[in-house]
């Protein structure tokens, strides 16, 4: 009951939310975007680790978890006074710590903090947000099919929304490993654009992600398989990587900033000065003293340990193939 609850309503939700950028897209007609920088990776990789410092500089604008839930512009408001929509992020920022205590410890969600641009793909009712809080395995097999154009183009619109409201100039920093599987897309919506693409032992991400669909399916659902989750995912995850690979290897090599999980833990600011040098943006002072503040208020570790396992009855060498 709680999963259709909670589906019925992000469905009406993005339907109204359509209603309400259509109407605004006039305000916008004519704005451009200068060339996001967009971090991606196999899921479990460093990329929400790698997206927070990155935010953290001044010079930057990213995607806030009220925003990617509610885009469009509102003149809604509590009763206090407040932005209904931040209001509304909050509430569900407190449910699902209520419905999955032991989420946060896999994927930190907080309202006023960076969120994966996954959710303005889902505005166009074409991410894969539905197949990793939701057994639709028929709806996954269309998402490979259908022309993925629309939903990053709704994106693209939604930025200059957002931009409109507030933050105007500055470049956009998103994340989502969605992206990984749709670069040729990205590309063609967002000339320019730069991809920083982080890396991990496959045997330890598969693992990892696997059991954070299983939680974040729990909420929705009393009937969780993990072997079938498994199955599904060990198969999407390789396709991500192979379109990925072709995409890269077609002409856009020079787009790419890669960056290695282990690296990342073990020196985080070096690994971020490389990739604002890479992006052709040394990092300031102001930058620099803005992520070791993210780093001391985001400890490791800082909702509990997530523990996880492949399967007994599973390969680590099939995996890795």
């Amino acid at each position: 009951p709680v999963g259709h609850l909670v589906t019925r309503e992000r469905l009406i939700g993005v339907l109204a939310n359509r209603l309400r950028v259509f109407s605004a897209a006039p305000a916008v007609a004519g704005a451009t975007l200068a060339p996001p920088v967009f971090v991606t990776g196999l899921q479990r990789t460093g990329t929400t680790l790698l997206q927070r410092l990155l935010a953290s500089d001044p010079r930057r604008r990213w995607l806030a978890s009220w925003e990617a839930l509610n885009p469009a512009p509102s003149d809604a408001r509590t009763l206090l006074g407040a932005d209904a929509r931040i209001a509304a992020s909050v509430t569900a920022e407190r449910a699902l710590g209520y419905l999955a205590p032991d989420f946060f410890a896999v994927h930190p969600v907080q309202a006023y903090g960076p969120e994966e641009d996954v959710l303005l793909l889902d505005q166009a009712f074409r991410s894969t947000v539905p197949e990793a809080t939701l057994r639709v395995p028929t709806y996954a097999s269309w998402l490979e099919t259908v022309d993925q154009a629309p939903a990053y183009r709704h994106e693209a619109l939604l930025l200059k929304l957002l931009s409109h409201q507030r933050g105007a100039g500055k470049r956009w920093l998103l994340k989502t490993p969605h992206h990984l599987e749709w670069l040729d897309v990205l590309f063609a919506v967002f000339p320019g654009a730069r991809i920083v693409w982080t890396h991990r032992d496959p045997v330890t991400t598969v693992a990892s992600f696997c059991s954070m669909v299983a939680h974040g399916r729990g909420v929705f659902s009393d009937d969780v398989d993990p072997k079938e989750i498994g199955r599904d995912w060990g198969r999407k995850v390789a396709r991500m990587v192979d379109r990925a690979l072709a995409t890269r290897d077609a002409g856009h090599e020079g787009a790419f900033v890669d960056v290695f999980y282990d690296d990342l833990v073990r020196d985080p600011l070096a690994e971020v000065r490389r990739v604002h040098a890479a992006l052709g943006e040394p990092l300031t002072d102001e930058a620099e003293r803005r992520m070791k503040r993210t780093l001391s208020s985001h400890p490791q570790h800082q909702h509990g340990v997530h523990r996880y396992a492949l399967d007994a009855s599973s390969s680590r060498d099939q995996v890795r193939e």
